[in-house]
């Protein structure tokens, strides 16, 4: 163990004997993640810490620094495994407070280990909602609206566009109180001045992978929520329903004969303004959701259906947010865009109703409790290729994907049209998402790094926007897009000059 014994004798100092611990088999299950660099690279932390307080986080990075050993955020969205030996985990498992629930200004403010389904209970009591992410319910709010920000709802409220106020501990234990947060007693609630707005710098796209340090509190928007305050939910684990009342709510799985005109339909709802929800789900998504066991996904998809009704789908969730009348005005819009687009709206006994349970896949856009089924095919998934701009730009990406991804075909599932399309700010926006199964093996996950790197050479080759910016993808993609890996470097010397936070993460240095 990289860890010397002083150091671990001042980390219980910090927190209290029984709140570290070097435990072999605790310091294993903090080395799990399910992402191809943390199986090939990764490393058991040395120790795991829970801290109570930000005090005591604050302390923790001065010790850091005092005794040259890295730290990582627990549940830092698939960069929480050490690469490197001599790191710590920091678990804020114990800094799981709702702050804060401001109605009349529509915003919360929470510590880290606040989750999306334990926000949304409590938000949804005082009919408000909160932007959740499809990672699922269990995920940090902290982590993820730090991370790629997004959510099943952002085709209404907006990518990354929910982030307030925040206290945030740097690397060196100093404390930079971003937006209002930074006026004694203002709040939290404005995410501008006084002076330089700091949240670019932390997000950026994909964030920075807790190699600037840690978020310990967090404002973010909360939306108005026309349904009931409890969530109604029916059944067992693995075949959950909720029932939304239908006076207010309506799902549509909307059917185009090409992924052309089905882009043209996502295009006419955003320009209508219509919908809180949008999405193009995969077939693959769409069967595995829709199946609560590996082996009931498998018998289902070899037989080929979901393959030949399941393309081209648009996922809608129209919402009637200030009455029954606006529910009924957009019904009547929609039919009229699928009408002049060519698409079909699936009801009755149309081939996909009887293969996708809407009851079962509706809820997820609104409060996330099944997305982890992503796991069924092969116990493991990866974003193979991304792109981020518009509609239009998100297919050209998902086009490019499907020519990488021939030379591959022997080695994951073969799911035809695997790309998951996302609408954001009413279709203003877009990204794409190449999904897919590699064998949790060394083999397996070497293939994914030789198809990520393919993907990239695919759309620089192209001039399409891919957005894949991790550790080794930024030099790849920096030169490209103006040198910013070098600026990256520059601020991650100057925020973290003895590289302690999340070490080797945004970027080697």
């Amino acid at each position: 163990m990289g860890l010397s014994k002083l150091a671990y004798q001042a980390l219980e100092s910090i927190v209290g004997s029984e709140n570290v611990t070097d435990d072999a088999a605790i310091r294993e299950a903090y080395a799990k993640n399910p992402w191809p660099w943390a199986i090939l690279g990764r490393r058991r932390p040395d120790a795991v810490v829970l801290p109570k307080c930000v005090e005591e986080i604050q302390s923790i990075y001065r010790l850091c620094n005092r005794y040259g050993f890295g730290a990582i955020p627990a549940g830092n969205y698939n960069w929480d495994v050490p690469l490197q030996d001599n790191v710590i985990v920091i678990d804020p498992k114990k800094m799981d407070k709702i702050i804060e629930i401001n109605e009349k200004s529509m915003y919360t403010l929470v510590e880290p280990a606040v989750t999306h389904a334990q926000l949304s209970t409590e938000a949804m009591k005082k009919g408000l909602y909160c932007h959740c992410t499809m990672g699922g319910g269990p995920c940090s709010v902290v982590a993820n609206n730090t991370f790629a920000g997004m959510g099943g709802a952002s085709y209404r409220t907006g990518y990354d566009r929910v982030n307030l106020a925040m206290e945030w501990v740097l690397p060196s234990g100093e404390i930079l109180n971003v937006g209002s947060a930074g006026i004694a007693g203002a709040g939290y609630f404005w995410p501008e001045g006084p002076g330089p707005d700091f949240r670019g710098l932390l997000r950026g796209f994909l964030g920075v992978l807790g190699g600037f340090g840690m978020v310990t509190k967090l404002a973010i928007k909360l939306f108005h929520w026309p349904g009931p305050s409890t969530f109604s939910c029916t059944g067992t684990s693995g075949k959950y329903r909720v029932e939304l009342p239908p006076e207010r709510f309506r799902f549509h799985m909307i059917r185009y004969p090409t992924r052309e005109k089905m882009i043209e339909g996502m295009y006419e709802l955003g320009r209508a303004e219509i919908g809180a929800t949008m999405q193009h789900i995969p077939p693959h998504f769409l069967c595995w959701i829709s199946t609560p066991s590996k082996e009931e996904f498998w018998e289902k998809w070899e037989k080929g259906v979901f393959q030949k009704y399941a393309n081209n789908v648009i996922a809608l969730w129209l919402a009637g947010y200030s009455s029954q009348a606006q529910l009924v005005h957009e019904e009547k819009v929609l039919k009229l865009i699928i009408e002049e687009t060519g698409g079909e709206d699936a009801q009755g006994e149309d081939e996909l109703i009887k293969l996708v349970d809407p009851e079962l896949v509706a809820p997820e856009f609104f409060r996330v409790g099944l997305t982890g089924r992503v796991m069924r095919p092969a116990g493991t998934h990866f974003i193979a290729i991304v792109g981020d701009d518009s509609l239009d730009h998100a297919l050209k990406v998902a086009r490019a994907g499907d020519e990488v991804r021939k030379d591959f075909v022997s080695d994951f599932m073969d799911d035809g049209d695997c790309d998951w399309i996302c609408a954001h700010d009413f279709s203003w926006h877009a990204d794409s998402e190449c999904l897919i199964y590699p064998e949790i093996t060394k083999e397996g996950m070497e293939k994914t790094g030789e198809l990520v790197q393919a993907g990239i050479k695919k759309c620089i080759e192209e001039k399409l926007y891919t957005v894949l910016h991790a550790t080794d993808t930024n030099p790849v993609l920096g030169p490209i897009y103006g040198n910013y890996h070098e600026l990256l470097k520059k601020i991650k010397k100057f925020i973290d000059p003895k590289n302690i936070a999340n070490p080797p993460n945004p970027i080697r240095v």
